[in-house]
């Protein structure tokens, strides 16, 4: 057995709750201190108790807003971030402050490009961006030197230019030595201050310096007056930036003309593990600290409109940024934060701050920049961000000059989101199937630990980049970067759909897919003319264009996301779907049925399977007998998955005196009801565990210890938590609707699924029924597991899927394209199409704002007096 499968987690048992060792969840309400009627449950095992049990359990009922202590775990993903699951109503990203950009653990596609290419491109049309760095001092750190050099060279933007400045004493960087010979490269230039040709020009300005320790600011501000390109970041030796960082800068300032500057959250390391704190986003803590490191990217306009670095005060020598930031403050130039993690730094938050909090310097500040302190500083800046208008042109010329390298087949993956879900988790599958040369899913117990972590897309794998649409805080990101560091959440850098569209149409340029491929987002729909267009016009071969649908919504645009793929047949090469059944109702209602291909979302079998020395060590842990059957609810908590019914099926049977336990996995907006409803059912009292929002390797160890996967859904396509429990041998209960008979036929006996017809009391009674025979006869529950087993490991394993989707690409590879002047119309018509389609978008999005508002009047005010005015 695998052995990083035996691995145990935290004990799942809950324990009387103690504020000090475990907090409660984010939606308790009540003091810390009190104890639910649960816990009674739990600490109440001797006869004493019994009469005092009795009496607490009758006003327990009322202690709705008390809440079990829920599952804490942690998973343990290679990648920059891990999930905190202490708080269970929100995961959150926690840092893996050792899993820096250089160390040698990420997932970074090689877009190095070839040095005849950097050669012509910082002479003409020159740089995009120079960095610039000043090593003070006679004897800098030659490794800061190295550890930044490698994170600029795996950038993916690859057109940029390296200004260091070093002390002509220096013995570091001299011809012959070690940095000569590792270094070189065209975008670097290496320039000794106090050493000609460099100290010519110095030498007059710095005679008029008041001391020779303005000598290397001197020799910077010389430096960057012959700088050409637009943007400039200054860079602190050390600083290690993230893999898009100087992208994601530099499109920020593209898409904010208003801003000066930027730079994104930092991370340290080392000795010092935890996130800087603050940002751009509070202009006011400037006048008194520089409270952010030196990785900011300004428009080289502004940087010389304002001077640079001159007539910075004497006692803010080597903070020339800080200086420089103030200057652009004082003209009423200010930034903001992108809101990821763009640079790490071994330096400390508190220890910087400490430096820069001086009497002389703060002396010096007030008298330089009296403006500052006499008004509101965030009143006193102009920060605009450009608004959407009705038909907003989309501009397509690139702004910048970016030629990668491609050595290995790339996809484009545009989704609305990374967030917890079963179609999330569909996108992680795929991403993680793409990214890696061979099967990743797995390996063998003789490779070895190392052998088993998830390697970079190199070989035969592919390299994937993936973009986002739609504002979110992105909880399952941390699970992407395992598998790709191309990454976009176009939200954090282009405030207009106008500007995503371009956004999208340089990542498609710049990265020169073999597939883009879009699902579950109706704003790519809207895209999709533009792109489509764009490529067979521009790109040679064009790239293919596919979506993937997991399933039909009646409610929702008469069809939901299937009757956006329906609609844009003619703008992709096939509709990928999750079911026959799915294909049916988008034949039924118009789409051509040659361009649908039915492509199951499949499941890891190796990954989900069945692990009876985790089970055991794990119902032990819980205090749970071998043989107590164990129900599980593990899906997002809302309306569509009934959990409401759920709740109404297992205390039903409780109450008719079967005993089992109930693990419930999962947030929403349902959490709440679903809580009060399990807790009102007094013969549940003690077996019903709480766990919140897991990620996939708890879903697992919480699966390995279940014996029946109740899903009482509304409507799915297949749900692929359905797969995965029958993957772990769990008795399936779910909803026969979507394709999910494709999955479960009834003649396999590999599940059950119930009919929905008739209303929701013979709902009721059908699941009722269904489980009621797993829990009289556990042997015959055990069997319909192991036949759920057998059926996915024989015909949806997870290669199934790569299997379907290569193929798919490979038939409409190289297409024979039309002429010149066909091109261009279908890409006017595309343009025009897109156009139009964001302005749809845009209008909708205002509505739906409007009715927000008017149900938040409505609440406040009474639905019944408006009614009446």
């Amino acid at each position: 057995m695998n052995a990083a499968r035996e691995r145990i987690r935290p004990s799942l048992r809950p324990r009387p709750h103690l504020s000090s060792q475990l907090p409660l969840p984010l939606s308790t309400t009540s003091n810390a201190s009190s104890t639910s009627s649960w816990d009674l449950v739990a600490l109440c095992s001797s006869s004493s108790f019994i009469l005092t049990l009795l009496i607490l359990a009758a006003f327990g009922f009322f202690l709705y807003s008390v809440k079990a202590p829920s599952l804490h775990t942690h998973s343990n993903i290679e990648s920059p971030f891990t999930f905190d699951q202490g708080d269970s109503q929100s995961s959150s990203f926690v840092l893996d402050h050792t899993n820096t950009p250089i160390s040698g653990r990420r997932a970074i596609p090689n877009f190095s490009t070839p040095r005849v290419i950097l050669l012509q491109s910082q002479t003409s049309p020159g740089p995009d961006v120079t960095v610039v760095t000043l090593f003070s001092g006679t004897n800098p750190d030659p490794q800061d030197f190295l550890s930044t050099w490698t994170s600029l060279k795996q950038q993916s933007l690859q057109n940029f230019r390296w200004i260091v400045l070093v002390s002509a004493t220096s013995t570091a960087f001299t011809t012959g030595s070690a940095f000569s010979v590792s270094i070189d490269d065209p975008r670097l230039d290496l320039i000794r201050f106090g050493s000609a040709p460099l100290e010519a020009e110095v030498t007059a300005a710095a005679e008029k310096a008041e001391d020779e320790a303005d000598h290397p600011r001197l020799a910077l501000q010389t430096a960057l007056e012959k700088v050409r390109s637009r943007l400039l970041l200054f860079l602190d030796a050390g600083l290690l930036l993230e893999p898009s960082a100087l992208e994601k800068m530099a499109w920020f300032l593209e898409a904010h003309p208003s801003h000066s500057f930027t730079k994104g959250r930092t991370a340290a390391y080392g000795a010092h593990e935890r996130m800087w704190p603050d940002g751009l986003e509070n202009p006011a803590l400037f006048l008194s600290s520089f409270p952010i490191t030196n990785a900011v990217m300004i428009r080289s306009s502004h940087f010389r409109a304002v001077g640079g670095f001159a007539d910075c005060p004497s006692t803010m020598k080597g903070l020339e940024l800080w200086c420089l930031l103030l200057k652009l403050a004082d003209q009423r130039h200010w930034g903001a934060t992108i809101p990821e993690v763009l640079d790490w730094t071994r330096q400390d938050p508190v220890k910087q701050t400490a430096i820069t909090e001086t009497a002389a310097t703060q002396l010096a500040i007030r008298e330089a920049f009296p403006r500052l302190f006499q008004s509101t500083l965030d009143r006193y800046l102009q920060l605009e961000t450009p608004k959407e208008d009705s038909f907003d042109e989309v501009n397509v010329q690139l702004p910048f000059v970016n030629v990668l390298r491609k050595e290995t087949r790339r996809m484009l993956l545009i989704v609305p989101w990374i967030v917890m879900g079963g179609a999330d988790k569909f996108v992680l599958d795929l991403v993680k199937l793409m990214s890696t040369a061979t099967s990743p899913f797995s390996p063998s117990d003789s490779q070895s630990t190392a052998a088993k972590k998830v390697q970079p897309s190199v070989g035969g794998g592919w390299e994937v980049t993936v973009a986002t649409t739609l504002p979110s805080d992105n909880e399952w990101a941390p699970l992407m970067y395992q598998y790709t560091s191309d990454v976009f959440f176009a939200p954090h850098l282009v405030p207009r759909a106008c500007d995503m569209a371009r956004l999208f149409v340089y990542l498609m340029h710049t990265r020169r897919p073999d597939l883009v491929l879009i699902t579950n987002n109706e704003h790519s729909y809207h895209i999709l003319p533009l792109l489509r267009g764009y490529s067979r016009l521009y790109l040679s071969p064009p790239p293919v264009f596919l979506d993937y649908t997991h399933m039909e919504t009646q409610n929702f645009k008469h069809g939901g996301f299937a009757r956006l793929a329906l609609g844009s047949q003619g703008w992709l090469d096939q509709n990928l779907v999750a079911s026959s059944h799915l294909k049916s109702w988008m034949v039924a209602n118009g789409a051509r049925e040659d361009l649908i291909t039915p492509c199951p979302i499949c499941v890891d079998t190796e990954l989900f399977e069945r692990n009876e020395t985790l089970r055991v060590s794990l119902r032990e842990r819980m205090g749970l007998p071998a043989d107590e059957i164990i129900i599980l609810f593990a899906a997002r908590i809302v309306a569509q998955k009934q959990p409401l019914l759920f709740s109404d099926v297992v205390s039903t049977l409780s109450r008719a005196g079967y005993h089992f336990s109930v693990i419930v996995a999962g947030e929403g907006e349902e959490r709440m009801a679903l809580e009060s409803a399990l807790r009102s059912a007094s013969s549940l009292l003690g077996r019903v565990f709480f766990l919140g929002g897991l990620d996939s390797d708890a879903i697992r160890q919480v699966m390995s210890i279940s014996d029946i996967y109740f899903l009482p859904s509304t409507n799915e396509g297949i749900a692929l938590a359905i797969y995965e429990a029958m993957s772990m041998e769990l008795a399936v209960v779910g909803a026969d609707v979507g394709g999910q008979r494709e999955l479960i036929p009834p003649e396999c006996d590999c599940g059950v699924l119930v009919s929905r017809d008739g209303g929701y009391h013979a709902e009721r009674e059908r699941y009722l029924r269904a489980i009621e025979r797993f829990l009289k006869y556990p042997n015959e529950c055990r069997e319909v597991g192991r036949r759920a087993g057998l059926r996915v490991r024989q015909h949806f394993p997870m290669e199934s899927l790569l299997r379907c989707v290569t193929s798919v690409v490979d038939r409409f590879s190289n297409p024979l394209l039309p002429s010149k002047q066909e091109l261009d119309l279908q890409y006017r018509i595309g343009y025009e199409t897109t156009v139009r389609g964001l302005d749809l978008f845009r209008c909708e999005r205002g509505l739906r704002i409007q009715q927000e508002q008017i149900w938040k009047l409505q609440q406040q005010c009474g639905s019944s007096s408006l009614r009446r005015g």
